[in-house]
C-alpha cells in the first residue's frame, strides 16, 4: 500500500478506497487525499499490481475482476468491513466488478470515466438513430479516440512484451510514451500543452514511479490480460449491473463518455455532475472539482456512518 492516511477528524465515515489507472499512479492522488481526510475520511490508495511500488503478479488473468478481488482482500485485511471505493481509467474498471460482485463490502461508487454498452443488446449504428444531439457528440468523440488516439489499447493488448523491453531500457521511450497521454487525455486546450495543466514535477514525479519501478512492462500487461481473460477471474462470472449507490464526474476532454441512458441502465445512478473543465486524469488537474464532488456525494449517503 503506497498510502494509507487517516482522518484528521474524530467523524466515523466510511474509508474511501482510490484506484488509479494506466498511465497514473498513486501520484495522481497526491492532492486529493489531503482534502478526503480533512472531511473525515480514512483514505487507502495502493498502487495496482504490477505498477508502481506493488509487485508484479506472476500469474496469468489479473484482469479488473481479479483485481477487485484483491482489493476487497485488501480492505478487509485492513480492517474495513464497509467501504466507498473512487477511480478512473482502469480504476472505474475495478469499481464496477466492486460494486457488482462486493456488494456486501463496497457500499458506494464514485467514478471520473465510466464505461457502457447500449442497453438490451442494441448495436450501436442502431442506437444513434434516437439519439440526442449531446449524445451524438459523445459517440463522435469515441470514434474519433478509436481511430486515432486508442492504437496503445492494440500494442498493450496483444504484444506487451515486445513493448515493454523499450519502456524498461530507454527512460526517453518511457516519458514519451506515458507524457503523450497526458498530452491528449488531459484538458490541455487549444494546443495539447501538458504544461498547461500539469507541472514539470508531477509529470516527472510519475514518469520516475514508472522508471524506478521498472513497472512499465508489468503495467501494459494489465490490457493484455483484459483481452484475454476477461470475465475469468471470478469464475467465469461476467460484470453484472452495479447496484450499489454511484455517482458519475464528467470532465469534458475524458477520453470517452458513452450516453448518460446506457450508463443509467447498467449503475445505480444517483448522481450525475457535468464540469466545463479537466479531463481524463481528473485527480491531478482538478483536484477541488473532483474532491468537493467525492464528497458530497459520500456524505449524502446514509450509510456514510460506520
Amino acid at each position: 500500500i503506497h498510502q494509507k492516511s487517516k482522518s484528521d477528524s474524530s467523524a466515523q465515515n466510511l474509508p474511501i478506497l482510490l484506484l488509479h489507472g494506466w498511465p497514473g499512479s498513486v501520484w495522481e492522488f497526491s492532492k486529493l487525499i489531503p482534502m478526503l481526510t480533512r472531511a473525515g475520511f480514512d483514505v487507502v490508495a495502493p498502487s495496482l499490481p504490477g505498477y508502481g511500488f506493488s509487485e508484479a503478479p506472476k500469474t496469468q488473468g489479473w484482469n479488473p475482476a481479479r483485481i477487485a478481488s484483491a482489493m476487497n482482500y485488501l480492505m478487509l485485511g485492513l480492517g474495513y468491513k464497509r467501504y466507498y471505493a473512487q477511480g478512473g481509467d482502469w480504476g472505474s474498471m475495478i469499481c464496477k466488478n466492486l460494486g457488482s460482485h462486493f456488494t456486501s463490502n463496497c457500499a458506494a461508487l464514485h467514478v471520473n470515466m465510466v464505461a457502457a454498452r447500449p442497453p438490451n443488446g442494441i448495436k450501436v449504428h442502431d442506437a444513434v438513430k434516437s439519439m440526442s444531439e449531446e449524445d451524438l457528440k459523445k459517440i463522435q468523440r469515441i470514434r474519433h479516440m478509436q481511430r486515432y488516439e486508442f492504437g496503445y489499447q492494440e500494442i498493450q493488448g496483444t504484444k506487451p512484451q515486445s513493448l515493454g523491453y523499450g519502456l524498461s531500457d530507454s527512460p526517453m521511450a518511457l516519458a514519451a510514451w506515458i507524457i503523450e497521454k497526458f498530452s491528449t487525455w488531459g484538458d490541455t486546450r487549444p494546443d495539447k500543452d501538458p504544461l498547461r495543466v500539469f507541472s514539470m514535477d508531477d509529470l516527472l514525479t510519475n514518469v520516475s514511479i514508472y522508471w524506478f519501478n521498472n513497472v512499465g512492462p508489468s503495467s501494459t500487461r494489465l490490457y493484455y490480460e483484459d483481452y484475454n481473460t476477461r470475465g475469468s477471474a471470478l469464475k467465469g462470472t461476467a460484470v453484472m449491473k452495479v447496484t450499489v449507490p454511484t455517482a458519475v464526474a464528467e470532465f469534458p476532454c475524458e477520453i470517452f463518455t458513452p450516453p448518460e441512458s446506457w450508463v443509467r441502465d447498467q449503475y445505480n445512478v444517483k448522481r450525475w455532475t457535468k464540469f466545463d473543465k479537466g479531463g481524463h486524469f481528473a485527480a491531478l488537474e482538478q483536484p477541488e472539482l473532483l474532491g468537493k464532488d467525492i464528497i458530497q456525494f459520500f456524505e449524502s449517503l446514509p450509510v456514510s456512518k460506520m
